[in-house]
């Protein structure tokens, strides 16, 4: 099972991961200016519906989750 958090900030993105499989992990640090956030979420095997627990703005992040064809629920912080 692939397990994958996500933290995103204006000016790039941070997506820690673990493979429960094989053991292993990695931390991609994204920056959103020149595409890699879009890119890597569009290329890699994520589920089609993802969870967000949103403050602030988080429209961006939204938005990009959904450009590249996947499903968000987004709970209120609070």
């Amino acid at each position: 099972m692939l397990i994958a958090g996500c933290d995103f900030h204006a000016g790039g993105s941070k997506l820690p991961g673990s493979d429960t499989e094989t053991g292993e992990t990695g931390e991609p640090n994204l920056v959103h200016a020149s595409g890699e956030a879009k890119q890597f979420m569009s290329s890699c095997l994520i589920a089609r519906l993802i969870g967000m627990e949103a403050i602030g703005n988080s429209q961006w992040s939204i938005e990009l989750v959904e450009d590249v064809g996947r499903s968000i629920w987004v709970g209120d912080a609070g």
